[in-house]
């Protein structure tokens, strides 16, 4: 199955999700800068940034620079829906953080819990394709 069209609304995603993972990213890095799971994802976006860590990516500048840098970069890649590994890490983390909070609850058409649940117990081996992070369609469903 695939989430945007099938499961949920197309809107949904484009219209609230990415919205939301946007305009909470500056205010992600500052609380969350020293978190063992940021820094995972801070290395996987200077991969995806062509870099080989993250010292070399955002280099030996202020904290407030270093943050800067990040956020230019994922805004840019927001903008052209890049399918990077840390990007997508990343916006799972942000979404996390919202949907735990209940600020974001995801859409689901009303047929669908009845039917996974009837595939399920029939035996169906059921599987989400989509191009987000395994951790955001958890946080979906």
């Amino acid at each position: 199955m695939d989430v945007e069209g099938t499961t949920s609304s197309v809107s949904f995603v484009h219209e609230v999700m990415f919205p939301f993972a946007r305009t909470r990213l500056e205010g992600f890095l500052d609380s969350s800068w020293e978190s063992p799971g940021l820094e995972k994802c801070l290395d996987q976006l200077a991969l995806d940034a062509g870099h080989d860590d993250r010292r070399s990516w955002l280099g030996e500048t202020s904290l407030a620079a270093q943050k800067k840098r990040i956020a230019e970069s994922v805004y840019a890649w927001m903008d052209r829906d890049a399918k990077l590994t840390g990007l997508k890490q990343l916006q799972g983390m942000i979404w996390k953080d919202g949907f735990e909070s209940g600020e974001l609850v995801a859409h689901v058409y009303p047929d669908v819990p009845a039917a996974l649940q009837r595939w399920h117990d029939d035996g169906i081996d059921l599987r989400i394709y989509s191009s987000g992070s395994i951790q955001a369609q958890k946080l979906f469903f």
